[in-house]
């Protein structure tokens, strides 16, 4: 009998993959399979049984309930974060919001934005089209604003906006449910941009952290 499994997991509420970010969770999937001496069996299935300990490799950030419902127990059960609320695993956390009366959902808290703010971009996270129009007509005073959908990523779901006039078009193609859920982040626009990425991932004993800079210019 082997000693565990090792399993990709795709969650319902999670977003879809294109073909190649699919074939590096394979990819890591079968690499951690091999580091932990554990066999491969490809996608989660909930109708099977597998052999010794099942090791999830998922997609996307996992909801706590659907943690639980896995038997995900903490950080030797999966390759990943498990977290309270949607919006915790987006940029919606790195802002605040535009004041205390403003449109929230359950579990948001009001240190962590203010803390953060001198290592952010000025900006805000909203939950509703007004809100949004509110954070915009204060930034838009200052500077263009970059628009941003929190489930996105790669520099995908961003639009620029320099009046509200434009800001208005972009409310109304997206879902209000998606912002309630999800929220909008809108924070000041750079021309110039150097991205640091920083990762820093554990499986079992072995830790590894990694940084790359990327210098581009942004529309």
């Amino acid at each position: 009998m082997t000693r565990g499994t090792v399993v990709t997991y795709f969650s319902p509420s999670g977003m879809p993959l294109r073909c190649h970010q699919t074939a590096m969770l394979n990819a890591d999937a079968r690499t951690i399979a091999r580091s932990k001496r554990y066999s491969f069996a490809g996608d989660y299935d909930d109708a099977k049984t597998y052999d010794g300990h099942v090791y999830f490799v998922p997609a996307d950030t996992l909801l706590a309930d659907e943690a639980r419902a896995l038997g995900i127990q903490g950080p030797d059960d999966l390759y990943g974060g498990v977290v309270p609320h949607p919006f915790v695993k987006t940029k919606a956390i790195t802002h605040p919001l535009i004041d205390m009366s403003a449109e929230r959902p359950d579990g948001w808290l009001f240190g962590p934005g203010k803390r953060i703010s001198d290592a952010v971009l000025p900006g805000y996270t909203t939950f509703s089209p007004d809100d949004a129009r509110i954070a915009a007509g204060r930034m838009l005073a200052h500077t263009s604003i970059r628009v941003k959908q929190p489930l996105e990523a790669g520099g995908r779901g961003q639009d620029i906006v320099t009046t509200l006039d434009e800001l208005d078009p972009l409310l109304e193609r997206l879902p209000a449910s998606n912002i309630a859920t999800y929220g909008l982040v809108l924070e000041q626009n750079l021309h110039h941009v150097t991205t640091l990425s920083i990762g820093h991932i554990t499986v079992d004993d072995v830790t590894f952290t990694s940084w790359t800079a990327k210098s581009h210019e942004k529309q």
